[in-house]
């Protein structure tokens, strides 16, 4: 049995998909199909919660692995966070890199001692005219933020020896409009796209 839990926020939990309800339900779906070479044998959990950040993450991160993850049995965690993270709040970050560093690590530690694969994927670029603007949720978020906790996210991804799945660079080639109209969370075929990505990074290429 390989067990994969997608960890995150309303990205992950996948809000404004209208179509197939965001990537990670895509993932699921596609182990549902009886003609998957993993039917049966593989297991997709949607962890992802509304306006998490990696502080919530770790309030909730040993649970929700422990009561999901099997002994000796092969175990994936995907994590998507820091879009929340760095809401420009009170003249600083929601969460500061140091502590959005500090809990990722926590995290990736825990899974390195159980044997279990990391994957994470970055925090979606936004347009530029919204950088430093308040949104339609009532948050400022800066582009250059964006950069510096994506900076983060690959250095400790590298450190624990996990998988970083590079989704900007192709977003923002192959679809027009890669973000829905609040401008914060993908779109549905931008979310088909980031689901295409992680289905080939995690299993096609092993194939």
């Amino acid at each position: 049995m390989h067990t994969i839990l997608c960890f995150g926020d309303s990205i992950t939990f996948g809000e404004a998909d209208s179509v197939r309800g965001g990537w990670c339900d895509r993932l699921k779906r596609y182990f549902f199909k009886p003609d998957s070479q993993a039917y049966l044998t593989t297991r997709v959990y949607n962890l992802g919660v509304a306006g998490d950040t990696s502080d919530g993450l770790v309030n909730r991160f040993e649970s929700e692995f422990m009561a999901r993850a099997l002994p000796k049995q092969n175990t994936t965690v995907i994590f998507q966070y820091g879009i929340n993270d760095i809401v420009f709040h009170k003249n600083k970050n929601r969460v500061p890199p140091k502590y959005f560093q500090r809990n990722l690590s926590g995290c990736f530690e825990f899974c390195r001692a159980r044997k279990a694969s990391i994957v994470v994927l970055p925090i979606l670029s936004f347009a530029k005219a919204d950088d430093g603007v308040e949104n339609c949720h009532g948050h400022v978020r800066y582009i250059a933020d964006v950069k510096q906790y994506n900076e983060c996210l690959k250095s400790l991804t590298s450190d624990y020896s996990g998988q970083y799945i590079e989704l900007n660079d192709t977003l923002e080639r192959e679809i027009k409009r890669p973000l829905a109209a609040d401008g914060l969370h993908p779109s549905d075929e931008a979310h088909q796209l980031i689901y295409d990505q992680i289905k080939e990074a995690l299993f096609e290429k092993s194939e």
